[in-house]
């Protein structure tokens, strides 16, 4: 068996539970999250690294990959709990060990993934293919093919064949291939005959009794041959593992009352859209000295309260104790460098942990888990006060690291857009990202595409282990620009919603605003504090024409800061703020650009760097021309909006980005809208 790359990032965002994944070995359906573990705890060769105690913090098993963020449980908290009934058990995060962390090789396997579908074909032989199970080999995965043994050919792994069935609650299993070419026929044989008629369309034949099914794409005839024309789900969830029945709902049944499902691809997007839950905040402080302490903060509070007035070596002598050492995880980095730091660095660093201590206690005892959209509306305050004001404030910044500083702020009035932008560098940001569950979306075209198609899927996302709820997730450090709307002649916070989109009205606007109060309607007939609300609610949100506008710029600008800095477009990510104030009915909007990457030092600062004014206003300058015209107009310019779709004008040639990048699965754009919005460009 082959090993396949695969790096934190891209399991965490693309990958993870339930996915299917090509590798050299075939098509492998990534196991749940309790699977990759009970792997790594009892099979795998790291077993014996990932249970035992880390010299340092003394640390086993998960504990050793604890991610920190509170934000992002308050999250996961609200995202697990129930209509008035909060998630009570403890929730924490995890990232997942690489091979070095693990002691492993580069070849060695850190988790398994399981082949699927289960069945394959080997074309070795002109004329027809086989098609038949795939059997393990003492080293691989191959179709032991009865023609290859026949003619003395050794037979290979040959490829998995390319359908599935599955439904939108989440089901997932391999095509009854003996039964939709047999029916109810006494026939027992499983190896059949596979023929290519071009395009989608196949022939399978049974070797034996010769009966066969012919599939044509669209007359669906494969559907036909199973019970009243419909395939049945058996309600399986094999990333859980092969027989496992989820709790979801029951699946459409038909009229002869079974459950159906639908024929798909298996390299369908649809068949796994993740539920991506990402925290993003600017750190208080940064340094090793301030994380080494913040890992032993309730030994360092216990022994403030014992003796207020300590000295450094008092405080060493107490930390050196075996007892202390082994009960509080000190590891002999921290040691060294408290030893290192004069006692008045030591005591204000000390403080400062001390303090975030309170404060995240705080949080954690009086403030209840928060939605999406409530989390994205706290990260907007936090944005528009530092730039506000700075951050930390310019009357705190001289005993700690300034990650905004208010000097390094500018503002660039646009002639094009008849606006005056702001924009914000910061230094320091930290993200967090978590798939949380994920959804297969799988529906006919008749169904709008405004809505989530799938029922999410969370329980194979998570672990639970002694009270505990483990979620995979990956923390980032990197840097970003955070751009707002001032007026040009107001003293206000600003992140004020781009007032020409009420000046220049157009058809795009009123149909992007028809479909927002549709989703507002909808809210409202939510009960509060419902999953049902809170998704309401962020697509609500999502759906604003102020958002629309925002993303589409942001996409553009993206595009031309990676043309003229050297960045590639998959190193940089996004994240679009609307908060509607219902009150007095306005909005607050902006949008942060980012680059990050694993590891504590984050970036080396090459995005804060290009915020300069002569640079900024020339790619605002291009971002204008790029949105006016595409090299696919008239064609992309033609594509409208409408209540089926969730997107508008755009294309690979103007807006659409790579994945990774668009946190919105290139959804939610619409060029027209924009252009509406240039000052004399369109109308």
């Amino acid at each position: 068996m082959t090993t396949t790359p695969v790096r934190p990032s891209q399991f965490v965002t693309r990958d993870g539970p339930g996915a299917l994944v090509p590798t050299v070995s075939g098509s492998m359906l990534i196991p749940s999250i309790t699977r990759i573990i009970r792997y790594l705890a009892r099979e795998s060769k790291a077993q014996k690294n990932f249970n035992q105690p880390d010299d340092d913090t003394g640390a086993t098993g998960l504990h050793k990959f604890v991610i920190d963020d509170n934000q992002m449980i308050r999250i996961l908290r609200k995202f697990n709990s129930k209509p008035d009934k909060p998630f009570e058990n403890e929730i924490q995060i995890f990232s997942l060990p690489t091979n070095a962390e693990l002691r492993l090789k580069e070849t060695d396997d850190v988790f398994r993934g399981y082949i699927f579908p289960k069945w394959g074909i080997c074309n070795q032989h002109r004329g027809n293919d086989i098609l038949m199970k795939f059997s393990q080999d003492r080293y691989d995965v191959v179709i032991r093919c009865p023609k290859c043994i026949q003619q003395g050919i050794p037979y290979k792994r040959g490829f998995p064949v390319r359908f599935v069935q599955a439904c939108t609650n989440g089901h997932l299993q391999d095509l009854d291939w003996p039964y939709l070419v047999h029916g109810k026929s006494s026939c027992k044989n499983q190896i059949f005959s596979w023929k290519e008629l071009g395009g989608d369309d196949f022939l399978v034949e049974c070797t034996e009794c010769k009966k066969s099914i012919h599939y044509v794409r669209g007359a669906d005839s494969i559907k036909m041959r199973s019970i009243n024309g419909r395939l049945f789900c058996g309600g399986q969830l094999p990333e859980m593992y092969p027989s496992f029945k989820s709790d979801m709902p029951e699946c459409e049944k038909g009229k002869d009352g079974k459950s159906t499902a639908r024929l798909i691809l298996k390299n369908s997007a649809g068949l796994h859209t993740p539920k991506l839950l990402t925290s993003i905040f600017i750190p208080q402080f940064t340094g090793s000295l301030f994380r080494g302490l913040t890992r032993i903060n309730k030994a360092l509070s216990s022994f403030v309260e014992i003796i207020p007035d300590y000295t450094k070596e008092q405080l060493v002598a107490h930390l050196e104790k075996d007892t202390i050492r082994k009960r509080n995880q000190i590891s002999n980095d921290t040691l060294f460098e408290i030893k290192d730091t004069p006692e008045h660095d030591l005591k204000k660093a000390i403080e400062n942990v001390l303090n975030v201590m309170d404060l995240e206690e705080q949080k954690r005892t009086t403030q209840k888990g928060i939605s999406e959209a409530e989390a994205n509306d706290e990260e907007l305050i936090s944005l528009l006060e530092a730039a506000k004001e700075g951050y930390p404030p310019s009357d705190q910044a001289t005993e700690r690291r300034a990650f905004v500083n208010v000097e390094d702020i500018i503002t660039v009035k646009s002639k094009e857009f008849g606006l005056t932008f702001r924009i914000t560098p910061i230094k320091d940001i930290q993200v967090t990202k978590v798939q949380a569950g994920y959804s297969r979306e799988i529906g006919s075209s008749q169904e709008s595409d405004s809505t989530r198609i799938g029922k999410l899927q969370r329980q194979s996302c998570y672990h639970e282990e002694n009270d505990i709820r483990w979620f995979l997730g990956d923390q980032l450090r990197g840097e970003a620009i955070f751009i707002d709307l001032v007026k040009d002649n107001a003293d206000e916070r600003g992140g004020i919603e781009p007032s020409v989109l009420q000046d220049n009205p157009n058809d795009d606007l009123k149909v992007w605003s028809e479909i927002n109060k549709n989703v507002n309607d909808l809210l409202k007939a939510c009960k509060k504090g419902t999953p049902e609300y809170d998704e309401a609610k962020l697509l609500s949100s999502n759906t604003n024409p102020v958002f629309v506008w925002w993303h589409s710029l942001c996409h553009k600008l993206m595009i031309n800061l990676c043309v003229d800095s050297g960045f590639s477009v998959v190193s940089l990510g996004e994240r679009v703020y609307c908060k509607y104030d219902e009150r007095d009915q306005s909005t607050e909007s902006g949008i942060l650009i980012y680059t990050a990457a694993r590891g504590a030092d984050g970036t080396l600062g090459g995005l804060v760097s290009l915020v300069e004014e002569k640079f900024m206003e020339e790619i605002f300058k291009k971002t204008a021309e790029g949105i006016a015209s595409c090299s696919n107009d008239p064609v992309c310019s033609e594509i409208k909006i409408n209540q089926k779709k969730r997107s508008g004008a755009c294309c690979h040639a103007c807006q659409l980005v790579s994945e990774t990048t668009c946190s919105y699965q290139n959804k939610l754009l619409d060029r027209n809208l924009v252009r509406g919005t240039l000052d004399g460009s369109y109308r």
